[in-house]
């Protein structure tokens, strides 16, 4: 009996252990989830700061790639025009000295020194400055025709809305708004403003969904079409 009695104390000991291990576990874990549920609520405001000056940087980031990639084109386009001017330069001065001819230069040099031995040098300066004013008159038409008809040979460039893609981009902006948007709301507006502030992109709905991952309140977008002439070149999106 006493044998029993030992091993039951024993048992009874150990199951009271466990059972106290199990409490304790317990108890740690509710107060665990108590903690992080505790720290979400009061740091609520500093997590969605920390969000806002993300995208404040990344809009600054774009800007800046905007602002270099403008001043790029505008250099390689003031070089491009710099080489039509200088290629329309030669082709008047190669006119200009096509439609002067040598011979009659050389025939009127040998006359005037002819007539220098007998007129006096007065009456040869005045006559080979009404020639050469001559010259002057006649050449300014040919300089301000053709550079009239190079420029009105270039084709024009242009910009035109598309609503397709507007409309295709609030469609999916509506299908799949992120975690943000449906815990703080997001309105979708029509903006033109935002093609010099942010980069645009060739559309797909990979590429929507993820400028709006971490988006909410309003959101902007535009689409546009590059035309040369008559001819589509390519249509470029933009969310902001």
């Amino acid at each position: 009996m006493r044998k029993k009695e030992v091993i039951e104390v024993g048992t009874k000991r150990e199951w009271n252990f466990i059972a106290k291990f199990y409490f304790v576990c317990i108890v740690i874990f509710v107060l665990l989830v108590a903690y992080i549920i505790v720290y979400r609520y009061t740091h609520w405001d500093e997590v969605q700061n920390n969000i806002r000056n993300s995208n404040k940087t990344n809009q600054e980031v774009v800007e800046n790639t905007t602002e270099d990639k403008i001043s790029e084109n505008t250099e390689e386009i003031q070089v491009a025009d710099a080489g039509i001017i200088a290629e329309e330069e030669k082709t008047i001065n190669d006119d200009i000295s096509e439609d002067t001819p040598v011979k009659t230069n050389n025939q009127n040099t040998k006359e005037i020194k002819e007539k220098a031995q007998t007129v006096n040098p007065s009456a040869v300066k005045q006559q080979t400055q009404a020639n050469s004013s001559t010259k002057v008159q006649s050449n300014p038409k040919q300089i301000t025709t053709e550079p009239n008809q190079v420029a009105n040979s270039k084709p024009v460039e242009s910009f035109k809305v598309n609503n397709n893609l507007i409309n295709q981009m609030k469609s999916i902006i509506n299908s799949n708004p992120s975690t943000y948007m449906k815990q703080l709301g997001y309105n979708i507006v029509v903006d033109s403003s935002i093609v010099n502030q942010t980069t645009g992109f060739t559309f797909t709905e990979t590429r929507v969904k993820n400028a709006i991952a971490n988006s909410f309140g309003t959101i902007r977008i535009y689409a546009r079409d590059y035309y040369v002439g008559n001819e589509l070149r390519w249509s470029e999106s933009f969310i902001l």
